[in-house]
């Protein structure tokens, strides 16, 4: 699915979220994926992937993601669903479940 979205953690500069049409945002490790990778601009699951949250609208189906950023001090993640949904992904509760504002 394309990526709609991309977004660097303020502090963890090797944390990188990207949204995507699929309905997730997706947090990667861009150190690990460099060190494994053959094609260091190439993210792929087995390449530095550490958590995949999936955007759900008010019924609970799955909606595409347009929009992923980070909280100014990096403990939660606001997504942006194609149906108009706003989630808030705070990083600090596990598991990790949104807070839909609107």
């Amino acid at each position: 699915a394309a990526c709609t979205a991309a977004a660097w953690h303020p502090s963890e500069h090797e944390t990188l979220a990207t949204a995507s049409e699929d309905g997730t945002v997706r947090l990667w490790d861009v150190e690990v994926a460099a060190a494994r990778g053959n094609d260091a601009s190439s993210l792929n699951v087995q390449s530095g992937q550490r958590a995949v949250y999936v955007l759900r609208d008010a019924k609970g189906v799955k909606t595409p993601c347009t929009a992923a950023s980070w909280a100014p001090d990096g403990s939660a993640i606001l997504s942006a669903g194609r149906d108009g949904s706003i989630q808030l992904w705070e990083m600090r509760a596990k598991p990790y479940q949104p807070v839909q504002l609107a």
